[in-house]
């Protein structure tokens, strides 16, 4: 008589050692993957630590830029305006002031260019040229003085502030018409470049 064997569904699966090799998981492996996850975040956090660092440092070059620029528009900007609320005074200096203070220091001009020829020449008198229109003011002034023994003539073709002296066989000219024409000259182009400057931006 056969006995009926009827399977046990509360036993433990038998396994083959093929079976249970198969499917057993090394630590090592596991360690190894662990900490491949762990250099691999802290990579890919490191990147976008990089990445906002990267893009800050470009705000703050942009930004610091911006501020640069502002800050030349508005220097230039009050330079300009400065320069141009002083124009009015410059010309009255180079117009008005100026003329009178060479005329004023006329005869210091002479001196500090005379003397020196005059102590080089045994010849001692000056023969000053000058025009009809500064011959008062040139008697008046050198008769305020002493060391410069002058003989003083007039030359039509000369124009005011023009004095031409000969001491010897040298002769040497004094043009304070000339430079205060240039100095002038230089101030008008100065305010115009100014203009140029506002006009174009």
């Amino acid at each position: 008589m056969n006995v009926l064997s009827l399977e046990d569904f509360f036993a433990a699966p038998e396994t083959t050692s093929a079976e249970a090799t198969s499917g057993t998981v090394p630590s090592a492996e596991i360690e190894a993957a662990r900490l491949a996850g762990y250099d691999a975040g802290y990579q890919a956090g490191w990147d976008d630590a990089l990445k906002s660092s990267e893009m800050e440092h470009t705000h703050i070059q942009a930004e610091f830029a911006r501020n640069l620029e502002e800050l030349s528009f508005t220097f230039f900007e009050a330079r300009r305006q400065v320069c141009f609320s002083l124009k009015p005074l410059v010309a009255a200096l180079v117009n008005h002031v100026t003329p009178e203070l060479m005329r004023a220091h006329f005869t210091q001009l002479l001196e500090q260019t005379l003397l020196p020829q005059i102590e080089e020449q045994s010849q001692t008198t000056v023969d000053l040229v000058c025009a009809p229109e500064d011959e008062a003011l040139l008697k008046e002034l050198l008769a305020q003085q002493d060391r410069l023994p002058v003989a003083l003539r007039t030359e039509p073709t000369f124009s005011q502030g023009q004095v031409r002296f000969a001491l010897g066989h040298e002769t040497h000219e004094v043009d304070a018409a000339a430079l205060l024409e240039n100095i002038q000259r230089c101030t008008t182009a100065f305010f115009e470049d100014l203009q140029e400057e506002e006009a174009h931006g």
